[in-house]
């Protein structure tokens, strides 16, 4: 099955990742992100998730066959390494480029998925109904951006009011 698009009865899709590209102050990442990338069932698990810049994937196969991860930024090889079938085996890889990184399997093409790697903490990943929010953004204009293993980015200006709220409600196309 393919998970690529996910969309809801209304027409929102799950695992956009909605994220403030040029904010310089504010809150910092809380403690240290530790994400985890299993492939399990031949489905990268998370599908899609949103890392720290210099963080360190942990990237594991729960499954018995041969796997391999190979992402790619901007249509550019990032990383790309085979995952055995061997229990207990983690392989860490420091995330260094900011962005998203669409995910794949060479050995089985119909896996996919991708993680988005945010310089700051100001993104929201949209749940099952295509929702998002993005907490405590302090008072200013900023640039809202998108970002979807397979669909083209979004941006436009946004502003933020002190202790307001502000709504962005993109078309993926």
């Amino acid at each position: 099955d393919d998970d690529t698009f996910e969309i809801a009865p209304d027409g929102g899709v799950r695992n956009v990742v909605v994220y403030l590209a040029d904010i310089k102050s504010g809150k910092k990442f809380e403690g240290e992100m530790k994400p985890e990338l299993d492939q399990k069932g031949c489905h990268y698990q998370p599908h899609v998730q949103v890392v720290a810049l210099h963080s360190t994937l942990q990237v594991k196969s729960s499954d018995p066959i041969l796997h391999n991860v190979h992402s790619y930024l901007n249509g550019s090889t990032v990383i790309n390494f085979a995952v055995p079938p061997q229990p207990g085996l983690v392989l860490p890889k420091k995330l260094d480029k900011p962005g998203g990184q669409q995910l794949k399997c060479d050995v089985h093409n119909f896996m996919t998925g991708g993680f988005f790697v945010a310089e700051n903490p100001y993104y929201g990943l949209t749940g099952e109904d295509g929702t998002y929010e993005i907490k405590d953004v302090p008072a200013g204009n900023y640039t809202i951006a998108t970002w979807h293993q397979a669909a083209g980015p979004l941006s436009e200006p946004i502003a933020v009011a002190a202790g307001g709220t502000a709504t962005f409600n993109g078309k993926v196309k």
